[in-house]
C-alpha cells in the first residue's frame, strides 16, 4: 500500500514539475490522462456488454425450455385425441358388426320361415278356427257397449304400471312421452294371416294393449288402443276416433285436456300436426358428422333401442321442417279434425264416415259436424 502511494506521489510531483518547468508538455499529459480515462470507460462498457450477453443467453434458455414444454404438451394432446378417435372407430366397427349380425340373423329367420310355411299352414288354419271362438270378438266396431267396456277396462289394467311410471311434467308433456314410448317400443305390423277370417271386417283384429307390447307392435287400431289405455287413467276425456271409406279405415286417439284438443295418431306418426322423427348421427373417418332423418313407425324396436343405447339415435319433434320441444293443442275441435282428415285425405276421401269409441261411449257413421257436436256434449258432462 505504501509503495503504491509513493508511486502516486512521484507521478503527481512529476506532473507538477513538468507543468511548472515546461508548459509545452501539458497537452501530452492531458492526452495521457484522457487515454487512461477512456481505457477505464471502455473496460466498464465491455463488462456491461458481457453482462447483457449473459442475460440474453439465460433468457434464451428459458424460452427454449418453455417452447419444448409446449411442444410436448401439444404432442401429448394430439396423441390422446388420436387414441380417442381410434376408440371411436373401434366402437363404430363393433356396432357395425353387430348390425350386420342382426341383419344376417333376420335374413336367415325369414328364409327359414318361408321354407317352413307349407308345413305350418295347417297349424295356422287350426289357430284361425280357435280365434273365432275367442273371449273377445276380433273387431271392436262389431261389439256391444258392454263388450267394448270390458275390452277397454282389461286393456287399461294390462298397462296400468306403465301408465304410472311414465314422466308427467305436464299433461301436455305426458302426451308427448306416451307417443315417444309407443314409438320406441313398437312398430307398425299388419295383422297376422293366422287371425284373418271371414268374421273380421277388412281383416282387422283389435289387440289388448299388453298384446301389442308383447308382439312389439300392431296395426293402427292396436297402436291406438295402446295409447288410449295408457292415457285414459289420467285424462278422462279420451276416446278412440276412427274414419272409414269404401276402401279402408283408420283409428287414432282424441283427448281433451286443459281446454285444448289433441289427436294422437301413432300409426300416422302425427300428433296435432307434429311429427316424431329419429335423428341418426354418424361420423366418417375424418370425424365429420352425417345426419339422417328417419320415421320410427316402421323400424323394429330392437334396432331403435340399440341406436339409443349407442347414442346414434335421438328423437326429435318436427313441424314445418323445424325441431320443437313442445306440442300445442287446438282450442277448436273442428279445426283439429279437419287438419287430421286432410292428412289422410288420399285414403279417407272427402266425406269419410266417422266413429267415436270409449268407456260408455260408442258412436259410428257420423258426419264431421255430428262428431264435433258429440265431442262438445261429452266434455260438458
Amino acid at each position: 500500500m505504501r509503495k503504491s502511494l509513493t508511486v502516486f506521489l512521484i507521478v503527481i510531483t512529476f506532473l507538477v514539475i513538468v507543468y511548472l518547468v515546461e508548459i509545452p508538455y501539458l497537452d501530452l499529459v492531458r492526452a495521457v490522462i484522457n487515454d487512461v480515462i477512456d481505457s477505464i470507460t471502455n473496460r466498464r462498457k465491455v463488462l456491461e456488454l458481457q453482462n447483457e450477453v449473459e442475460r440474453l443467453k439465460s433468457e434464451n434458455e428459458m424460452l427454449r425450455k418453455d417452447y419444448e414444454s409446449q411442444i410436448n404438451q401439444l404432442k401429448m394432446m394430439y396423441e390422446a385425441r388420436i387414441n380417442q378417435l381410434q376408440d371411436e372407430v373401434n366402437r363404430l366397427n363393433t356396432l357395425n358388426n353387430m348390425l350386420r349380425e342382426n341383419l344376417t340373423y333376420y335374413m336367415d329367420a325369414l328364409s327359414k320361415l318361408s321354407s317352413e310355411y307349407s308345413v305350418t299352414q295347417h297349424e295356422l288354419v287350426n289357430l284361425q278356427n280357435k280365434l273365432k271362438s275367442a273371449v273377445f270378438p276380433a273387431e271392436l266396431f262389431t261389439m256391444s257397449q258392454e263388450e267394448i267396456n270390458n275390452f277397454l277396462i282389461k286393456s287399461i289394467n294390462s298397462v296400468i304400471n306403465i301408465s304410472k311410471e311414465l314422466p308427467k311434467p305436464s299433461l301436455e308433456g305426458f302426451l308427448m312421452n306416451v307417443f315417444e314410448y309407443v314409438m320406441n317400443s313398437t312398430y307398425y305390423q299388419y295383422d297376422s294371416i293366422a287371425i284373418r277370417s271371414e268374421n273380421t271386417i277388412k281383416s282387422n283384429y283389435w289387440k289388448l294393449a299388453n298384446e301389442t307390447l308383447v308382439d312389439l307392435g300392431g296395426d293402427c287400431e292396436d297402436l291406438a288402443v295402446l295409447v288410449y289405455s295408457i292415457i285414459k287413467p289420467y285424462i278422462n276425456n279420451t276416446y278412440l276416433i276412427g274414419w272409414s271409406s269404401n276402401v279402408t279405415g283408420h283409428v287414432a286417439v282424441i283427448t281433451y285436456v286443459n281446454g285444448s284438443w289433441y289427436i294422437i295418431d301413432p300409426a300416422g306418426d302425427w300428433l296435432n300436426g307434429y311429427t316424431l322423427l329419429i335423428r341418426l348421427t354418424l361420423k366418417d373417418r375424418l370425424g365429420r358428422e352425417q345426419v339422417w332423418w328417419l320415421s320410427p313407425t316402421h323400424i323394429h324396436p330392437d334396432i331403435k333401442k340399440l341406436g339409443i343405447q349407442n347414442s346414434l339415435f335421438t328423437y326429435e319433434w318436427v313441424r314445418d321442417n323445424k325441431t320443437v320441444t313442445t306440442v300445442k293443442g287446438y282450442l277448436d275441435s273442428k279445426q283439429l279434425l279437419q287438419d287430421w282428415l286432410n292428412y289422410w285425405r288420399e285414403e279417407a276421401g272427402d266425406r269419410p264416415r266417422l266413429a267415436l269409441i270409449g268407456l260408455d261411449t260408442f258412436y259410428k257413421d257420423l258426419t264431421l259436424n255430428e262428431l264435433i257436436q258429440t265431442l262438445g256434449m261429452l266434455v260438458r258432462k
